[in-house]
């Protein structure tokens, strides 16, 4: 049996606020049992932390990713569903996950292969 390959995942906080939390929730369209999840505290503004987490993926599926924030003043922001945008072999598993607080938007990048974003809404 080949195992699914390891990535790692590197976090940015661009939001214009320290975050209390930044948690990432990575599945795939066919094996839901490979998905993780992280959280890391007290991120401050414009901190990025290489290699944060690691991650399961497989290239050859689809691969979805929601974010939940806290911000320093206690918001909650979250994207309200799954971000679709795929890790492609030849970014060799290498994810960076991001919040842009102009923009309100999450987005996911790769070294290699395309950029995804999603608008992030604030919870009541």
């Amino acid at each position: 049996m080949k195992l699914a390959p390891i990535g790692n995942v590197t976090l940015e906080n661009f939001w214009n606020s320290d975050l209390k939390s930044f948690s990432i929730t990575h599945t795939h369209d066919k094996i839901l049992h490979l998905g993780t999840s992280h959280t890391e505290y007290d991120i401050k503004d414009k901190q990025i932390i290489h290699n944060a987490y690691t991650l399961i993926y497989t290239p050859q599926y689809d691969d979805y990713w929601n974010v939940t924030i806290t911000t320093a003043n206690g918001e909650i922001w979250h994207n309200t569903s799954r971000l679709k945008c795929n890790i492609k072999k030849e970014d060799n598993g290498n994810v960076i996950i991001g919040v842009n607080g102009d923009s309100q938007r999450m987005y996911v990048a790769f070294p290699f292969s395309s950029t995804c974003s999603m608008s992030l809404k604030k919870m009541d």
